[in-house]
């Protein structure tokens, strides 16, 4: 209906008053002359729609607003040629008036800013932020901005030592030229994928840019910085530290787990393990595989074999192993069991100390244990250190008893001894028994490549004679009175009979990419074998020998060099695994483009970790701060998340809590939003439509658009209110003016 009333109440009201004046006025039989009577009920009809106040509602024609976005990534459209786009709008909107507008980029930026209009016809991709009002829009598919051709650098990250690069094509490959990375020749990229490369230690930007080709040349390419603004601590322990490093003596060594969070890389300069406690080497443990620290270990005369590594936390982080992958050696270990060793204190030290010499000997070495008392028991058959430790020690049916019968069990060992591999026999004993023809047993025995090392818990009667035998076939002895010094003495016996652990070298070591480092000449070196899965960083020309390797624990790296590396060697290596190490309590994920969204979830153990003071801190490639820190805030229990427009400069940021940093990543140099993607943004275009309550144009519509104009309201009342009492006013006029027929 047309018309529409404020209120049909007083509508009716008003109504029934002037039907009940007409009924009134015929029976009184009111003599008003014809014209009087038409106009007077007029007049009333005209005031009683009035009182109801009447609007007429209507639809008018409006002015179609045309808005067509100039932005450099509409390049190529269709509707960039005047001629096609006057075409199009003529087609799209028919015989309604139009108003074109144009709007381009602001601040390398598209700024969609639409106007107080009854309709908006979108000539767009639509890569904007879509404004929270509009009139109806109407987007336009544009079909060159269908499946545009286009090679864009989506998106530059440093993991670890690698820069990873986010490319697609679309359309013909295209050559990417990686600099600051390993890779030298171009890289044909067809469609989308990851490239990652190791990057160059001594390069402190990386960057990706694909040759010419395409319209938008703007995000061909991208630069990421490498090397950090703020380096964290450098710890050297030991001696000869390069200048800038904090000088730590291995018993200065922290053993709080938080003084962990400080250094980027930590260098043992030629250690051996013992100068470290048991809680030091756990420590260094944690530093790499929980905290994601860096390692070196360097060599020299007292590092790997020399610094018995075998067994401690030092051989299991490092990715050379100590001894061969193959065996090398056999080990028979005898414990007397006479009845000298009687007392569970005697007998239960001198297995527990050859209990706690399993680990420290090479893992893939054979191993035969036994005990002797008037005859030998043996306890296994020949098998390695890892099999050995699972086994009971000692059998639950040795125990000690009888005679001690050395000369047997020694002649036993000498006659049944097999093989070619050279066999170590560790012998605990306290030498009271008598022993004959101690030249001929030491013959027998040399003639096995059998090598006799006595750990002399006592000074019995026979020591001499058993030290005589030792020194014959190349073995020590070690005296031990004491049931304390039994296991300590025994693994610097075992320790004894191991192969130099600082040999002559007098060859040249060759290092691999990405070192770039002189070759060397070495006088000597350390006997290591790379471990399997670790990374080859030297070799030597035309031997199999791998002096320097690199490998992952945990989260961290570590790096052995078995050699003494000079100052510059070492700094190139820590350089190669240096990273801010990280609080296992925080789990910091990033999320770069052109928003950078941070996400942090801290928990420990099985606690939340609520109401942390986290910030996120923005820095330029120097190092110096962008504006002040933004607060991280929770948004669920242990979890705090923050998303902000990235930087386009590039540069760093870095999660803290409390100042303490927790996570620093690189953020690379970026071109404006609207390039991140070429094409039309259906998703966006969508969303605007059914926003503003307009719709999507599909490229085969060639019809005119219903635009749906909005309706028309005008009000009446005051109309109806003026001609209403005109004609009342002219009823009583014409009444007066022209009495009726026959009328005095």
């Amino acid at each position: 209906m047309p018309f529409q009333f404020d209120s049909l109440t007083m509508l009716s009201i008003a109504l029934c008053g002037v039907a009940v004046a007409a009924l009134l006025a015929w029976y009184r039989s009111v003599s008003w002359p014809p014209a009087s009577r038409f106009f007077g009920l007029l007049g009333l009809l005209f005031l009683a729609i009035a009182a109801g106040g009447v609007h007429w509602i209507g639809s008018k024609p409006q002015t179609v607003f045309v808005m067509v976005d100039e932005s450099p990534s509409t390049r190529g459209a269709v509707y960039r040629q005047k001629s096609e786009l006057q075409k199009r709008v003529q087609q799209l909107v028919g015989d309604r008036a139009f108003r074109i507008s144009y709007f381009a980029s602001q601040a390398d930026q598209t700024v969609f800013a639409p106007p107080s209009a009854a309709a908006i016809l979108l000539f767009s991709d639509c890569r904007f932020e879509l404004p929270a009002n509009a009139p109806p829009i109407f987007p336009v598919i544009d079909p060159l901005l269908e499946s545009p051709s286009d090679a864009a650098v989506n998106g530059m990250s440093i993991r670890g030592h690698d820069l990873v690069v986010d490319v697609c094509v679309t359309g013909p490959p295209r050559q990417l030229t990686l600099r600051g990375t390993a890779a030298t020749q171009p890289i044909t990229v067809a469609g989308r994928m990851s490239i990652v490369q190791p990057i160059d230690p001594h390069a402190t930007v990386a960057s990706a840019s694909f040759s010419p080709g395409d319209a938008w040349s703007e995000n061909d390419a991208m630069s990421i910085p490498i090397t950090p603004p703020t380096p964290a601590e450098r710890w050297w322990v030991g001696t000869d530290a390069p200048y800038g490093w904090r000088i730590i003596m291995p018993a200065n060594l922290p053993t709080e787990s938080t003084a962990y969070l400080t250094p980027s890389v930590i260098v043992l300069n030629d250690q051996p393990a013992a100068a470290f406690s048991p809680q030091q080497q756990q420590r260094l443990m944690q530093y790499v595989r929980d905290l994601g620290g860096g390692l070196v270990l360097v060599g020299g005369p007292h590092a790997f074999g020399t610094g018995n590594y075998l067994g401690t936390p030092f051989e299991s982080l490092s990715p050379l192993a100590s001894t061969p992958p193959e065996p090398a050696t056999q080990w028979i270990i005898l414990v007397d069991s006479s009845g000298s060793m009687a007392g569970e204190s005697r007998w239960q030290t001198a297995c527990d100390a050859v209990a706690r010499l399993l680990p420290r000997l090479p893992d893939h070495d054979p191993i035969l244990l036994g005990s002797f008392a008037e005859q030998i028991t043996w306890w296994n058959i020949p098998a390695n250190a890892q099999q050995i430790q699972k086994l009971p020690i000692p059998p639950a049916n040795v125990s000690p008893h009888g005679p001690t019968n050395l000369q047997e069990a020694l002649q036993n060992v000498a006659d049944t001894a097999s093989g070619s591999l050279s066999k170590q026999l560790l012998l605990i004993t306290d030498a009271d028994a008598q022993l004959d023809q101690p030249t001929n047993l030491a013959a027998a025995m040399k003639s096995k490549s059998i090598h006799l090392h006595v750990l002399a818990i006592g000074q019995g009667s026979g020591l001499d004679v058993l030290s005589q035998i030792a020194s014959a076939t190349g073995g020590n002895v070690r005296s031990a009175p004491h049931a304390s010094q039994w296991a300590d003495q025994l693994l610097s016996l075992s320790q004894s009979a191991m192969p130099p652990g600082w040999q002559s070298a007098g060859f040249s070591v060759q290092f691999l990419s990405p070192l770039k480092l002189p070759v060397r000449m070495l006088e000597n070196w350390n006997p290591t074998w790379v471990k399997t899965s670790a990374e080859p960083l030297a070799n030597v020309p035309g031997k199999t020998i791998r002096p320097v390797a690199a490998w992952r624990v945990g989260t961290g790296q570590v790096i052995a060099a078995a050699f003494a590396a000079n100052q510059s060697e070492a700094a190139a290596l820590a350089d190669r695994v240096a990273q801010p190490s990280a609080d296992p309590r925080f789990t910091v994920q990033w999320n770069i483009a052109s928003k950078l969204s941070v996400l942090v979830n801290a928990v420990d153990g099985k606690s939340y970790l609520n109401g942390q003071n986290l910030t996120l801190h923005l820095q330029h490639e120097n190092g110096q701060e962008v504006d002040q820190p933004l607060a991280i805030p929770q948004t669920a229990p242990g979890r705090y998340e923050l998303t902000i427009d990235a930087p386009r400069t590039g540069g760093f940021a870095s999660v803290k809590n409390n100042g303490r940093l927790l996570n620093r990543t690189a953020l690379p140099t970026r071109y404006a939003p609207e390039f991140d993607a070429i094409g039309n943004d259906h998703a966006a275009m969508h969303a605007l439509a059914d926003r503003t309550g307009g719709k999507v144009i599909d490229i085969g519509q060639t019809k005119p658009i219903d635009f749906h104009w909005p309706a028309g309201d005008a009000p009446l009342t005051s109309g109806l209110a003026a001609a209403g009492a005109l004609c009342v006013a002219l009823a009583l006029i014409w009444q007066r003016l022209k009495p009726l027929p026959g009328a005095a």
